[in-house]
């Protein structure tokens, strides 16, 4: 560094130094804000079926209400107060009414509430809820929450793609009108599984290279 110059850096450090506290005290000056959400980090999305963060999980549940809501007791009941973060939480109505749940409890029966609706005014039906769980569960979906639904009636097998003999099974065709759409992809065709036939073992041809061989193996799976 010069001399010139390394005679100036400390008047230009506290220049700088002066900026930066002008620049911080400034903000005081700003009008105050409505609601202010700190967050904690950037966002990756808001999809509810590829989101793994709290920082999306924050912004989502803002966004989007589920067929329920878990509320601790004395904001769902009465005027919010102070709450310790180890409150007990009680499920309330969301975008349906409390369920009804059969003897065995291993049936559940939502009834979407009256006057619930998207934000553009559409009222929002049961199907957009099983189109939901479907999209998540979808093997291409990779969603790594989805063992979240695995209790439900066949979403295990479904998510994973395991099929028996004598499943019922739908059949997506390649005509979707949007290659670039994972779920749903086309045509379904639904019927039962009659048989698996899997196809012969691959060989590998003598002295073929590392990168071939991936090749050739990603192509027979």
């Amino acid at each position: 560094m010069p001399p010139a110059l390394r005679n100036l850096f400390p008047y230009l450090a506290f220049a700088s130094l002066g900026l930066a506290v002008i620049w911080a005290v400034s903000f005081g000056t700003m009008p105050q804000a409505d609601f202010t959400f700190a967050n904690g980090d950037q966002i990756k999305t808001v999809d509810p079926a590829q989101a793994t963060g709290q920082p999306e999980n924050r912004v989502i549940n803002c966004l989007f209400e589920g067929l329920l809501r878990s509320l601790p007791k004395e904001v769902a009941g009465g005027p919010e107060k102070n709450l310790d973060v180890n409150v007990p939480l009680q499920l309330f109505p969301g975008v349906a009414e409390l369920p009804q749940i059969s003897e065995d409890a291993k049936t559940y029966t939502f009834k979407i509430r009256d006057g619930a609706r998207w934000s553009n005014g559409r009222q929002i039906t049961a199907h957009d809820f099983t189109f939901s769980w479907q999209r998540l569960l979808h093997p291409e979906t990779v969603s790594e929450y989805a063992y979240q639904l695995h209790y439900v009636d066949g979403a295990e097998a479904y998510n994973r793609a395991k099929l028996a003999e004598g499943d019922a099974v739908e059949v997506e065709l390649y005509d979707r009108p949007d290659p670039g759409q994972q779920y749903p992809r086309g045509t379904m065709l639904r019927g039962k599984l009659i048989k698996i036939t899997s196809p012969p073992p691959l060989e590998i041809p003598p002295k073929t290279s590392k990168q071939e061989e991936e090749r050739l193996t990603a192509e027979w799976e």
